[in-house]
């Protein structure tokens, strides 16, 4: 597929080339070639020089030679492409991101995007690592300690200069926990101009604030997503009038200070949400107390005095979750692969199902089938929920014994190469619905269907709107089934959770935007209507403590959308057949 390379307000596209190695860092400057159209087969190939006197040849294939600390096409050539920064991702399309990001903030604004930590178990047993999306999406680095600051200057061939902040090459240390990138391969492999150690983090952000205050006079704009906090310094008694750098005066003494917290919210209620103290502890111990010194005159004025609230350090999250909820054709496909693992994971969870079992076992099959078939990680700790531990919407203990005539509701999801599934099914331990229990199920699955061709461009539909259909539509069914009519309220209650949320990178992907936007063409979200009736004397005794939830994960489109997970059996005659060996 041919992909045509804008750069910002240009059609051209200038890749990086390494000039030389400084003495505190890694140091690239650029080239540029005229405008065409490419094909990742046949990019031109420009020169490189690595130092002043050794000309070498270079293109934006990886040539990496070494275990870099993730996936690469030396590791894994089987698995990703010399163009490739991550599997299904080029180089090509991280630059697209960064320069989309850049064209939507001020020139001279600097962007802060800090990734996470190893996150511990108890002492001294750690996490299987897991990094921030926002770091990923721009830059693929998949490693711990590790930050990206882009510094927009409209006067550069790509309109902004890239440094990477990662953990260096250590032989000694490396012994132990495995190769890691380091500061040259962030450049070759990465792309970056700029690389230091992580350790250097404050200082190098102090040092880049100092030199945009000394140009522009005033503080720029930053846009960042760690926590910031600002000590203002009183510069009034300096004796060059013309000094901005902080670092200038032992004189100069803070006069106050003030934090900037620019995590967002997620959309998530109850204990998934967490809370801010939980969000800094995710971020590399090296970002979590980020602090400047900024001279008092330079600090945005509020009347005749300085603004403790200036709008001008700003979250990040927001712009690029506006890219981020529209996927590329190289993610639809990424989240393709994952929903076709889920589905087989998935068929073979329903034939290991049967009486007697723990939902321990089901949570086992689950997560042997997706690794086995390549998966990385679970995309969340499963919901395995049998007999009535369905009418709790997040109950992952997962202990119960399986019993004879119950049902099981299982939501769980695979995550491949950085994208996500999130499916539910439900099913019954025997392997046949009951009369209630079919019932209730072919009810909601005929919403589900309803809700599913309600996600395109031509409905003019939001995804609160779908709920809200969806709400009402359950309302009206459930009252033939009870033979009384439920009021909309009642019917929330029954499903208390809402019908959907965007998905990719992250389950519930990108927070910051609204649910009452109206759907756009290469956004992916969930359909997941449910229904838990209670142990309540409204109901009919044989539908109480019946939990049913149906879920897929659904492309929009224009106007036939996409199920991306309908490799997973849901029909009820399909599922029996499943369970009954027929299939």
């Amino acid at each position: 597929m041919s992909l045509l390379i804008t750069n910002l307000n240009s059609s051209q596209f200038q890749p990086i080339i390494v000039n030389f190695v400084g003495k505190k860092g890694i140091i690239s400057q650029y080239n540029k070639y005229n405008n065409k159209r490419y094909t990742s087969l046949n990019l031109p190939k420009i020169p490189l020089v690595l130092t002043n006197s050794q000309p070498l040849t270079y293109s934006t294939k990886n040539e990496i030679k070494e275990n870099i600390g993730q996936i690469s096409s030396y590791t894994h050539p089987d698995i990703i492409k010399t163009t490739e920064i991550t599997p299904g991702v080029s180089s090509l399309q991280y630059e697209f991101r960064r320069a989309k990001l850049i064209e939507e903030i001020p020139n001279h604004s600097i962007v802060i995007v800090g990734g996470y930590g190893l996150r511990y178990m108890s002492k001294g047993i750690f996490y299987k690592f897991h990094q921030n999306t926002d770091l990923l999406y721009l830059t693929g680095f998949n490693q711990p300690d590790s930050a990206v600051i882009l510094e927009k200057d409209t006067s550069l061939p790509r309109k902004y200069k890239m440094t990477l902040f990662c953990l260096p090459k250590n032989k000694d240390l490396e012994k132990w926990d495995g190769p890691r990138c380091g500061l040259e391969n962030a450049i070759k492999y990465f792309k970056a101009d700029e690389a230091y150690s992580i350790k250097q983090f404050n200082k190098k952000l102090q040092g880049i604030i100092d030199q945009s205050i000394k140009k522009l006079n005033r503080f720029p704009n930053v846009f960042t997503n760690t926590f910031i906090k600002v000590n203002v310094i009183d510069d009034s008694n300096d004796n060059d009038n013309n000094t901005t750098s902080s670092t200038t005066t032992t004189k100069n003494k803070i006069i106050d200070s003030f934090s900037y917290s620019t995590s967002a919210k997620t959309m998530s209620i109850g204990n998934t949400d967490p809370g801010e103290s939980d969000q800094l502890a995710t971020l590399s111990a090296y970002l979590r107390h980020l602090k400047i010194r900024v001279p008092k005159s330079k600090w945005p004025k509020e009347s005749s005095t300085y603004s403790r609230n200036p709008d001008i350090i700003k979250s990040v999250i927001p712009i690029i979750n506006n890219f981020r909820v529209i996927k590329s054709p190289f993610e639809i496909d990424l989240l393709k692969k994952v929903g076709d693992i889920t589905g087989e994971a998935f068929i073979e969870t329903y034939k290991g199902t049967k009486p007697g079992l723990s939902e321990n076992h089901l949570e086992t099959i689950f997560e042997y089938n997706i690794k086995f078939r390549d998966a990385q990680y679970l995309s969340y700790i499963p919901v395995v929920a049998s007999g009535k531990n369905s009418l709790f919407m997040h109950y992952v203990d997962n202990n119960a014994k399986l019993k004879d005539g119950d049902l099981i509701l299982m939501d769980a999801g695979a995550e491949l190469y950085h994208y996500v599934s999130d499916v539910t099914r439900t099913w019954p331990v025997n392997g046949k619905f009951s009369k209630p229990q079919k019932e209730l199920y072919q009810l909601l699955l005929n919403i589900q269907k309803k809700c599913i061709n309600m996600c395109t461009v031509k409905s003019g539909k939001t995804l609160n709107q779908i709920h809200q259909r969806f709400i009402d539509i359950l309302a009206k069914e459930l009252s033939k089934v009870f033979n009384r009519q439920l009021s909309w309220m009642e019917a929330n209650d029954i499903c208390p959770h809402h019908i959907s949320h965007y998905m990719g990178m992250d389950v519930h992907d990108t927070e910051d935007v609204s649910r009452s936007l109206p759907l756009k063409k290469g956004m992916v979200v969930t359909i997941e209507p449910g229904l838990y009736i209670p142990y309540d004397d409204r109901y009919p005794k044989e539908y109480q403590g019946i939990g049913i939830r149906i879920e897929d994960d659904i492309v929009v489109t224009d106007k036939n959308p996409i199920n991306l997970t309908i490799s997973v059996p849901k029909e009820i005659d399909e599922i029996e057949a499943i369970m009954a060996g027929q299939k």
